[in-house]
């Protein structure tokens, strides 16, 4: 039988609870939404931000391949990263909790820059 290594265990732990954390941020940020608005949901302002910033090209072609997907994968691509992100935060703020904590603090600038960002104009 092999023998776990302790440093990995704790880093598996770390990722663990690093995704629940960041279901419990988002949750609560859906929930702040219910009541405010749609538009107050850090996942959709996410999106719209990265809508709003995406060279046109790039948009042409998400709606050619996905269709009217294109939204359906823009959030899954999101929360898939701040799954990614959250797990990786997580397992290093096992090791140094002001490492996890700057991390935080970075994905909580993020989703309040991006619901405090107005929307560009719609141009064709």
């Amino acid at each position: 039988m092999k023998a776990h290594h302790p440093g990995a265990r704790r880093a598996v732990r770390g990722a663990i609870a690093g995704l629940l954390a960041g279901a419990v941020a988002v949750g609560a940020g859906q929930l702040v939404a219910g009541i405010t608005g749609a538009g107050g949901s850090p996942v959709v302002a996410v999106g719209q931000l990265q809508i709003d910033f995406t060279p046109p090209a790039l948009k042409n072609f998400a709606i050619r391949e996905f269709g009217s997907h294109d939204k359906l994968v823009l959030v899954s691509g999101i929360l898939v990263v701040l799954g990614l992100f959250a797990a990786a935060l997580g397992s290093v703020a096992m090791r140094r909790l002001g490492y996890g904590l700057a991390g935080l603090a970075v994905f909580a600038a993020v989703g309040l820059t991006a619901a405090a960002t107005p929307p560009l104009p719609f141009s064709p």
